[in-house]
């Protein structure tokens, strides 16, 4: 509490500030947003949710509202409130307040003296692999059901934990390697606090990271990785992930490629001089990887079509995944009425894997506003 009421009051110096630096339009504040519905059908209700169990066909709303400004040349400030029903209504988990859950998303200023270095410090979303930024931000890629490791509830036990989400303070830049080639570079440290989103505590957890990306002019390489992330995983033990992560992104004229693979170490141990602890509970060196390919094609500038693969796999005992992979295969449209208007239809086939994961099918039908 004490970091947002921080975090607050620099917001109001940004907000007051700029005035005083204002000689143009570029530091008035900018307020956008964007606005997000979808219809999500689950063919014989397997699709797990939080815990165990499955949910029905359910109908998700998703709401963001950005204020964002240059209170200077060098300095710009964002605020990101974030609203989302979520799917663990489906199974009646705690009370009304978690049905639609309001937060603070994003609240950071940045101090930028040039394109080749810049500090941000707040509540930062972290560049990890390429997408950190989907749950958030439903409008930047085609799909409706985003990969594994970025949907809530995952489709996956346990993979919800398999990214570095938050930071609070970090490095990063631009710098020009050659000719038409470009480094982007990030490094970061802080909290990431995954408490609101899924149900877990992991209120103490701690994260490490950096990100490295060529860039060209149509496509883009990144390597993350990020370390020493502790979670409370009960009152007895606690979890340590070690994160490595690849992504691509292309463009070639109208075809548009994007993908990633992030694998994870986990080693759930116990919490020193602490009593109780039962080993059979938990594994030391449990692995966790996920991959995910899709490509979009433009017919217009108001058509795209799009089709993608999913794969996520552990070793982690008595995980829904542990002997058989989980596999989908994703395909979909998307119609844009107007500028700031996307509809979108994807349907997604789960392979069978293994007996107790029997193939279904799943769809989604979704529109986003921008504004």
């Amino acid at each position: 509490m004490k970091n947002y009421i921080f975090l607050f009051a620099l917001l109001l110096v940004a907000l007051f500030a700029s005035p005083v630096f204002a000689q143009d339009d570029d530091y008035k504040p900018n307020i956008y947003g964007i606005a997000t519905a979808d219809y999500r059908i689950f063919g014989a209700n397997r699709e797990p949710a939080v815990g165990s169990g499955a949910v029905s066909n359910t109908f998700n709303v998703q709401f963001n509202l950005f204020l964002a400004g240059n209170i200077s040349s060098e300095w710009k400030y964002l605020a990101e409130f974030y609203v989302q029903n979520d799917f663990r209504f489906q199974q009646g988990i705690n009370s009304t307040s978690d049905y639609i859950q309001p937060f603070l998303h994003q609240l950071w200023i940045e101090w930028r003296p040039s394109d080749a270095f810049g500090l941000r410090f707040g509540q930062i979303l972290l560049p990890f692999a390429s997408f950190n930024n989907i749950h958030s931000r439903p409008n930047l890629y085609w799909f409706i059901e985003r990969p594994f490791p970025y949907e809530e509830p995952s489709a996956t036990d346990g993979i919800g934990a398999v990214r570095a989400e938050f930071g609070n303070l970090s490095a990063s830049g631009v710098l020009r390697i050659g000719d038409g080639l470009k480094l982007d570079y990030t490094g970061y440290i802080g909290n990431t606090d995954r408490r609101i989103l899924n149900g877990f505590d992991l209120s103490s957890t701690k994260t490490f990271g950096a990100r490295v990306a060529l860039r060209t002019d149509n496509i883009t390489l990144g390597l993350s990785a990020a370390t020493n992330l502790i979670g409370d995983r009960d009152s007895v033990a606690q979890t340590n992930l070690t994160l490595l992560a690849g992504d691509i992104k292309g463009e070639f004229g109208n075809l548009n490629l994007i993908g990633e693979f992030i694998q994870a170490f986990e080693n759930f141990e116990a919490i020193p001089r602490t009593t109780g602890f039962n080993s059979r509970n938990y594994q030391s060196g449990a692995v966790n990887q996920f991959a995910y390919v899709s490509l979009g094609y433009d017919f217009t500038d108001q058509w795209l079509a799009f089709a993608g693969f999913d794969f996520y796999r552990t070793n982690e005992i008595g995980a829904r995944y542990a002997n058989n992979p989980a596999l989908r295969l994703a395909g979909g449209i998307n119609f844009r009425p107007v500028d700031k208007v996307i509809v979108k239809a994807q349907a997604n086939y789960h392979l069978a894997s293994g007996v107790e994961n029997p193939a279904y099918f799943s769809a989604a039908l979704g529109c986003v506003v921008s504004f």
